[in-house]
């Protein structure tokens, strides 16, 4: 279909695997709009014509892009979720795991040398806050980590999970062998784990009705795949901190979790460190199974119990010192829904915009706070050394100034953006790398604020003068300031905002404005002088 908007790397969907969630770049799960939203198909006339033919739609001789769209019925809206499995995080104490990481980071620095001298390109990089920047020290971090193993126990527990749903499903461990051996596991390792497995679900009669489900929780915004639904064959029954006596009746349906990490206990025999695990489990607890072929919600066949989950801890270190177990743990999901709860609210919280002010009102000479006809100043230093008068800002106003949701103007047809997108798309394909990151920053910076200007997506007036003007300065040489300055002959003083940044200033133009940006840059890019 259509190639990735060049302005959007890094938020374009990656290739989708079988039975996964469409994923972003980043990893991040993308599910259905929950209220049924969509939106237009993506591509040309070509592409649309060969998506009927590929879901069976006849099609006329002469048909036009808008009928097709309407035989297609639209696309989903996609939206962003969080991953089950980090969702507790927010408001996990992380410090401990934090040092651990640090540490490994250091170790793999001291066995890996040429790791040091790879570093030093950071050196050659002035901006430390440049996505350039960020993106090879990440590169470096990460591989000082891979040779610290620093996810080695990760990627056997990612294995040990394998090999207890290929034996769930009744398929033979002995393809899945050589790759536990890799990460150091030989095969009676391996066999003793599947063996514990099987133990535990036959001893404490659980009998597996799903494996590997996806799911979504539409309260929570979060997607992931949960381990296994089972069904007690038997009841069992936990004793809790406080004494008290739960039992399970047989019969009843629960999600089952599996953990293969080590296990660290207090001195009273209750769990350590695993707080996050009870969040995760009350998402895939309340969640309905997300069908990843069509894209659907669904539910689940059985009812599964709201206020009790089990986790299996099955002990890949144990195993390796020859004493393999798997235990059941149970999980209160009133706790676990009380912790979710709190992770919103940690969230919401730190969205909040109206924590502090900066801007101070004069005091009047009775001592009494009073509000001045005109504005405070303060004076800022510029980098030649020259003072100028600014105003202090006020954060709420700036940003009320911005549009939430600007004006497209008119529908482009493909073909009429074919021809305007190959005028500008050569000047695009000749840019240096750092000025089209400098173009990708912006767009990435307006994405966040739900301000895109997709050029491949959103064949509009507002995408198409944006791109332009964008591509316009960056060929001529400008930076975030001309950026700002020629933004501020549209919008005003918001422009030099330092509270507002120059993607969210250019997502905010809608199309009258942007034409007057892509305007206003030719001019710029032909004369360059300051605005």
């Amino acid at each position: 279909m259509t190639p990735a908007d060049p302005f959007m790397a890094g938020h374009e969907p990656r290739q989708r695997r079988p039975g996964d969630f469409r994923r972003t770049e980043q990893g991040t799960p993308q599910v259905s709009d929950p209220t049924g939203a969509t939106t237009k198909h993506d591509g040309n006339k070509a592409d649309l014509l060969a998506l009927c033919a590929e879901v069976g739609i006849d099609t006329p001789d002469k048909v036009t892009v808008a009928q097709l769209h309407d035989m297609l019925g639209g696309r989903p809206k996609w939206v962003s979720y969080s991953r089950p499995s980090n969702f507790g995080k927010v408001i996990e104490d992380m410090y401990s795991i934090h040092k651990w990481d640090q540490r490994q980071q250091a170790y793999g620095f001291a066995v890996t040398p040429e790791l040091v001298d790879r570093a030093g390109v950071l050196l050659t990089i002035e901006d430390r806050e440049s996505k350039a920047w960020k993106d090879e020290a990440d590169k470096i971090v990460k591989a000082a980590k891979l040779a610290a193993k620093a996810s080695i126990a990760a990627d056997r527990g990612t294995h040990t999970h394998e090999l207890t749903e290929d034996d769930d499903e009744g398929r033979d461990i002995i393809a899945r062998i050589e790759a536990g051996e890799q990460l150091g596991l030989d095969e009676a390792i391996q066999r003793a784990l599947v063996g514990a497995w099987r133990n535990m679900l036959e001893v404490d009669g659980l009998e597996i009705l799903a494996t590997e489900a996806t799911v979504v929780h539409d309260g929570y915004r979060a997607a992931g795949t949960l381990d296994r639904i089972a069904r007690l064959t038997k009841t069992l029954r936990f004793r809790l901190i406080t004494g008290e006596i739960v039992e399970l009746a047989a019969g009843t349906v629960v999600v089952l979790d599996i953990k293969t990490g080590k296990r660290r206990l207090r001195d009273n025999g209750t769990v350590m460190y695993w707080h996050s695990y009870a969040v995760q489990v009350v998402i895939y607890v309340g969640g309905v199974p997300y069908d990843t072929e069509t894209d659907t919600r669904g539910e689940w066949p059985w009812q599964i119990d709201q206020r009790w989950a089990l986790i299996a801890h099955l002990d890949v270190l144990g195993a390796m010192d020859g004493a393999p177990r798997c235990d059941l743990i149970l999980v209160d999901l009133e706790a676990g829904r009380h912790a979710a709860d709190l992770c919103v609210a940690a969230k919401a919280w730190a969205a909040r915009t109206d924590v502090f002010s900066v801007a101070q009102l004069d005091v009047e000479g009775d001592g009494v706070a009073g509000v001045n006809d005109t504005p405070s100043t303060a004076v800022v230093v510029g980098e030649s050394g020259e003072t100028s008068p600014t105003t202090t800002p006020d954060i709420a106003r700036d940003r009320n100034q911005l549009a939430l949701n600007p004006d497209q103007g008119a529908d482009l047809s493909d073909r009429e953006f074919e021809l305007l997108w190959a005028k500008i798309r050569r000047n695009y394909d000749t840019l240096p790398p750092t000025e089209r990151a400098w173009i990708n920053e912006i767009s990435s910076e307006a994405t966040r604020r739900n301000l895109s200007f997709h050029t491949r997506r959103v064949q509009t007036e507002r995408s198409y003068h944006i791109a332009k003007a964008l591509i316009t300065l960056a060929t001529a040489g400008a930076d975030d300031d001309i950026a700002r300055e020629l933004i501020a002959l549209i919008l005003g003083d918001v422009a030099f905002s330092p509270h507002v940044s120059v993607g969210w200033l250019v997502g905010s133009l809608d199309a009258t404005q942007a034409t007057r940006f892509s305007v206003t840059a030719d001019l710029w890019a032909t004369q360059p002088v300051s605005a």
